[in-house]
């Protein structure tokens, strides 16, 4: 039987047009295509070619209230159609969307006595298929030398599991198939420094690290092979020009944040371009409101006609999370 060879930048086409799911099991299938779709050229085809949104939803609190708003990557959403959830009626839930809350916080007084070495932390899961909360029976216990715990900051998903630093800079995870905890360690050489960040590359987890040499300021990126190994390996080093980083857009876009709050910058690792997006929302305040967290998001959408107006169906896996300590 006559053999033939596979044409890559041609499936890489035929996967431009398709559903977000589909691009998803190619990455799972094939390394190549998982550096393909990754990449920001296969970003723009699938703008181009399909109903689709890439950018960051930024949350922010201001009085003890949660609030949010979308920066979009381009300018692919229709003038006056942003991106909003709060269509949604309270209460209800929509198939065949499932989310898990995860919430962490102390003890209850009564217990404390049972765990005199460890920091211990409590741990109830709120599943959308359930729409009840449950304690898991199993408290999560860190070292003694990780007090105070977990760093207070968004989570990074990988293979499955929610990442966490900790004080120690051990990584803590979470599965969201088997609902139980376990711990990562960093690459030795790097256990000792305090600017780690964790992010997301490729589908791996990664790890941000801050260096400056001769007066220049970048970033070092160490990414996990594998979710059941410990090999970390550096994989791109990274002129940061005194921004934070935030995440990757695509495997050659790193997302960069001023220091006053106001921009993010989506910097090309290739040819080194840089695009600027100004954060805009009514009542948000770069120097009032402190705590910020950006979640990356690239989904497919569709228009669904209603009396009061247009709203966007998005078609995307949901995790959500709330942490308490």
């Amino acid at each position: 039987m006559a053999s033939f060879e596979i044409n890559a930048d041609m499936i890489t086409e035929i996967l431009s047009h398709s559903h977000v799911s589909v691009v998803e099991k190619s990455r799972l299938l094939n390394k190549e295509f998982n550096e393909r779709t990754h990449s920001s050229s296969f970003l723009k085809l699938k703008l181009q070619n399909t109903n689709s949104v890439s950018g960051y939803f930024l949350e922010y609190n201001r009085r003890l209230k949660a609030h949010s708003t979308f920066i979009r990557n381009q300018k692919n959403i229709p003038h006056k159609s942003e991106i909003c959830l709060d269509f949604l009626p309270r209460g209800r839930k929509t198939d065949p969307l499932r989310y898990k809350i995860i919430r962490l916080s102390h003890l209850p007084s009564k217990e404390k006595s049972r765990y005199n070495f460890n920091f211990t932390l409590l741990c109830e899961v709120f599943d959308s298929d359930s729409f009840a909360w449950k304690r898991l029976s199993k408290n999560v216990e860190l070292p003694a030398e990780d007090i105070p715990g977990v760093r207070m900051s968004e989570p990074v998903a990988a293979y499955g599991f929610l990442h966490w630093l900790t004080a120690n800079n051990n990584v803590l995870r979470f599965c969201l198939k088997t609902e139980t905890w376990s711990f990562l360690t960093v690459p030795e050489n790097l256990a000792s420094d305090r600017s780690l960040k964790l992010t997301r590359y490729e589908g791996k987890l990664g790890v941000f690290r801050s260096r400056s040499k001769e007066g220049v300021d970048y970033q070092e990126l160490w990414v996990l092979e594998s979710s059941l190994g410990s090999s970390w390996v550096k994989v791109k080093k990274i002129e940061s020009m005194g921004l934070e980083p935030i995440g990757f857009l695509s495997n050659d876009v790193v997302t960069l944040a001023d220091v006053d709050k106001k921009f993010l910058h989506n910097y090309n690792m290739n040819n080194g371009k840089s695009q600027k997006l100004q954060i805009r929302s009514p009542g948000f305040s770069p120097n009032m409101d402190a705590s910020l967290s950006y979640f990356h998001l690239c989904s497919d959408f569709k228009r669904v006609e209603f009396e009061v107006g247009l709203v966007f169906s998005f078609s995307f896996y949901m995790v959500t999370e709330e942490t308490r300590v």
